[in-house]
C-alpha cells in the first residue's frame, strides 16, 4: 500500500515538472530580456506566450509584463526628473499597461487560489494610481477623448477590482466622482451613449458638474 502511494506521488511530481518545464523554457527569454533592460522584447515574449494555452493561465507570465512596463515607466520618469526629453505617450501607456497586466495576473491568481504577487502589485498600482488620472486629464484637455477614456475608465475600474478593493484609496478617493464625470462626458463625445448612463451614478456625486452631467444624460 505504501509503495503504491509512493508511486502515485512520483507520478504526480513528474507531471508537475512536465508541465513546468516548457513554461520555464519559454519564460527564460522573458527573464533574459528583463535582466538586460530590453523591456519591449520582454513584452513581445509575454504576448507570444499568452497565445499558448499551456502558458496563458500562469500568473507569473503577466507579472513579467508588469515588471517590463514598470521598467519603461522608470526610464521615462528618470528622464522627466533629469529634465531630459521624454516620451509622454510612452510613459502614460506604461502606467496603463501596468494596471492591465497586474489585474490580469490577479485574475489568474484568483482562479488558482494562490496569491504570490497580489501584495507587491497592489503597492505598485497604488503608487502609480495618480498617473492614471493625470494621463486621462491630459488627453481630455487636448480633446482627445478616445485616448483619454482608457485611462479614465481604468481609474474607475481598478478601484473596484479585487486587487485594490478595500484600500483607503478605493474608498476615500475624492477624485473619483470627477473622473466619473470626465468618463461620462468623454463617452458622449465618442458616441458611446450607453456608457454615458453607466457612469451617471458616479458622475452625479460630483456636485460641481451635476448640471453638466444631467445635460449629457438628457442628450
Amino acid at each position: 500500500m505504501r509503495i503504491g502511494k509512493k508511486v502515485l506521488f512520483f507520478v504526480l511530481l513528474a507531471s508537475v515538472f512536465a508541465v513546468d518545464a516548457p513554461a520555464q523554457k519559454a519564460f527564460r527569454k522573458i527573464r533574459q530580456a528583463l535582466k538586460s533592460a530590453q523591456y519591449d522584447e520582454a513584452i513581445k515574449q509575454v504576448d507570444q506566450c499568452a497565445q499558448d494555452s499551456t502558458l496563458n493561465s500562469i500568473p507569473k507570465l503577466y507579472n513579467y509584463a508588469v515588471d517590463a512596463y514598470r521598467g519603461i515607466s522608470d526610464v521615462e520618469n528618470e528622464k522627466i526628473y533629469l529634465k531630459q526629453a521624454y516620451d509622454t505617450a510612452r510613459f502614460f501607456n506604461s502606467v496603463k499597461s501596468m494596471f492591465d497586466y497586474a489585474l490580469k495576473c490577479d485574475e489568474k491568481e484568483i482562479e488558482k487560489g494562490r496569491f504570490r504577487f497580489r501584495n507587491r502589485n497592489r503597492e505598485l498600482l497604488l503608487s502609480h494610481y495618480p498617473n492614471l488620472r493625470i494621463a486621462g486629464r491630459y488627453y481630455y484637455r487636448k480633446r482627445d477623448y478616445t485616448t483619454a477614456l482608457p485611462y479614465l475608465e481604468m481609474y474607475v475600474k481598478a478601484a473596484s477590482s479585487p486587487l485594490l478593493a478595500g484600500t483607503d484609496w478605493a474608498r476615500l478617493d475624492p477624485w473619483m466622482p470627477y473622473i466619473g464625470y470626465l468618463s461620462l462626458k468623454s463617452c458622449y463625445r465618442v458616441k458611446r451613449y450607453d456608457d454615458v448612463l453607466r457612469y451617471a451614478e458616479l458622475a452625479l456625486q460630483d456636485s460641481l458638474h451635476r448640471g453638466s452631467t444631467l445635460y449629457y444624460m438628457a442628450l
